[in-house]
């Protein structure tokens, strides 16, 4: 996680190697409680590099309450992502807010900023926005770029009081200035769009390859579009394939399903509908409504694949169930169609399918996060 990175800097001394590490880590923990310094650092080790079972949370967060209670505000910070982590305890929102809020008070730029989002959002603590802004600027004063991100988001959305895109705007660049790859993110989508900055392709561009010299996927996917659409730069549909492939490496779901597009319409390439299947059912793992109704109309047709109306209408029911409000009714039509053309007992096999494929992609794309994240 990147707050635990950004944590990680605070310590001082030397983390002992993982090749010396001899004892399990219930074990240190023992001995990191009796005050055996190397233990200290040894299970510090290990919660930064997530080896740390969720049963052995308890020990930890006795562990490092120890040092938070006398005042230490790295400890104060941990503790309180322990209580928010939700490892081998409930999370405790309350909790946590009290541990961030010492730590804010003894000037902790991340703290400060988490405190404020949280009385921002009533997370742990009675909703207060005016009393959170002002957390996340003391944050942002800091030159913490995640706080001055959040006032980007904050003053532009409109959601906590009037609002600002100019100064959101340059909350933004502030905090895109830090290397926020999130902030450069946005700053590419409001040029590309002229909210709150005048519109400009090539200025988006440059704030998309900046984020996307992160592996930050959605800048990755946009570069991808642009290139495609030719904004900002000459149309080149290779160019647009290669940065969708970065972007599906990443895990978009939105750069999968135009792969699949891109490889079916021979753009940027020659037609391959094996490989356009792969993508559409990739993007389907991602819950991509799109794709779901696309492959479900190949599948109906026989159309480069195998035909398989109870598949095509288990997809339709899944496309019909996302959040996809603008095509909502042209999924509800073609699985309508589909239906009538099919028994009662393939319907019912087609709705028990869909929940077979939803678990499935549950579980598949937690692999795909998991292995990711490594």
């Amino acid at each position: 996680m990147k707050r635990l990175a950004l944590l990680l800097v605070l310590l001082a001394g030397s983390l002992l190697a993982a090749g010396r590490v001899t004892h399990t880590i219930p074990e240190w923990l023992t001995l990191a409680q009796q005050g055996d310094p190397v233990a200290v650092n040894t299970v510090l080790d290990a919660y930064f590099k997530h080896e740390i079972a969720d049963s052995s949370y308890p020990d930890l967060l006795k562990l490092f309450l120890t040092f938070a209670e006398k005042g230490d505000l790295n400890y104060q910070n941990f503790v309180g992502q322990i209580y928010i982590l939700g490892k081998g305890m409930p999370v405790n929102e309350t909790e946590a807010a009290k541990w961030f809020l010492r730590a804010a008070e003894q000037g902790d730029a991340f703290a400060q900023q988490q405190v404020g989002f949280y009385q921002v959002m009533g997370i742990g603590v009675p909703k207060d926005i005016e009393a959170g802004l002002a957390w996340i600027r003391k944050s942002a004063a800091q030159n913490y770029a995640m706080a001055q991100y959040l006032l980007g988001v904050f003053l532009g959305s409109g959601k906590v009081g009037p609002r600002d895109m100019p100064a959101a705007v340059e909350w933004y660049r502030l905090a895109a200035a830090n290397g926020h790859d999130e902030s450069q993110w946005q700053l590419g989508a409001l040029y590309a769009q002229g909210l709150g900055v005048e519109k400009d392709d090539a200025a988006a561009v440059t704030w998309y390859r900046k984020a996307a010299g992160q592996n930050h996927a959605k800048s990755e996917f946009e570069l991808g579009r642009m290139y495609a659409a030719g904004r900002g730069m000459p149309q080149d549909y290779v160019a647009a394939r290669a940065w969708y492939e970065k972007a599906a490496a990443h895990l978009s779901g939105d750069a999968m399903y135009h792969l699949a597009e891109m490889c079916a319409a021979g753009l940027g390439g020659p037609h391959d509908y094996e490989t356009a299947a792969k993508w559409y059912w990739d993007a389907i793992i991602f819950d991509d409504p799109r794709a779901m109704y696309r492959y479900a109309r190949w599948l109906a047709e026989g159309k480069h694949v195998e035909k398989n109306e109870v598949e095509a209408l288990a997809l339709l029911y899944l496309a019909v169930g996302t959040n996809d409000q603008a095509a909502r009714a042209v999924y509800q039509a073609e699985l309508d169609g589909l239906a009538a053309r099919l028994t009662p007992a393939q319907i019912e096999e087609a709705k028990q399918a869909s929940t077979d494929i939803y678990e499935n992609n549950r579980m598949e794309r937690y692999i795909k996060e998991r292995d990711a994240s490594k």
